[in-house]
């Protein structure tokens, strides 16, 4: 059953920096046979007071492959690169 991972991040303040991140993670996301779903630069939260701005939402095939990706050399390496953001917030939807 298809597996999904959203993560929402505070504002870019340095977008440049996450181009290659970026190319990295789709690379990533390709080879287990997930797809990049959505991705936004401008979410709008309409209840709550979450602060994000940026949002991901990324679709495997299963739980599995979602789980390789997070235990990924490529994924610990793009994730250096959010831990110092205002807001990351990483959900997981697994059945």
């Amino acid at each position: 059953m298809a597996a999904y991972l959203v993560i929402l991040n505070g504002a870019l303040r340095d977008g440049p920096r996450f181009v290659e991140p970026r190319q990295v993670a789709e690379r990533a996301v390709n080879k287990l046979g997930g797809n990049i779903l959505a991705r936004s630069v401008n979410i709008r939260v309409h209840e709550g007071d979450l602060q994000a701005e940026h949002m991901v939402v990324i679709g495997f095939p299963n739980g599995k492959q979602l789980r390789k990706y997070l235990q990924s050399p490529e994924y610990e390496y793009i994730k250096s690169f959010r831990e110092d953001r205002d807001v990351c917030v990483l959900l997981t939807e697994d059945r």
